[in-house]
């Protein structure tokens, strides 16, 4: 996942945007790895991630 987040093309406006966008994705993925594997937490921030891949 991590990685096609980092493979693709962006198109933000500015860097405010991007800024944005990548302070959302950094903090999803350090809870998400945070949280135990069982968990609903840990579900939840998995298909925030996948979310935030699939909208820009």
């Amino acid at each position: 996942m991590i990685k096609k987040l980092i493979d693709r093309d962006y198109a933000f406006k500015d860097r405010d945007e991007a800024r944005s966008f990548f302070t959302k994705v950094i903090g999803l993925y350090k809870n998400w790895n945070y949280s135990p594997p069982d968990s609903a937490d840990y579900q939840r921030y998995k298909n925030e991630l996948e979310q935030a891949a699939a909208s820009t």
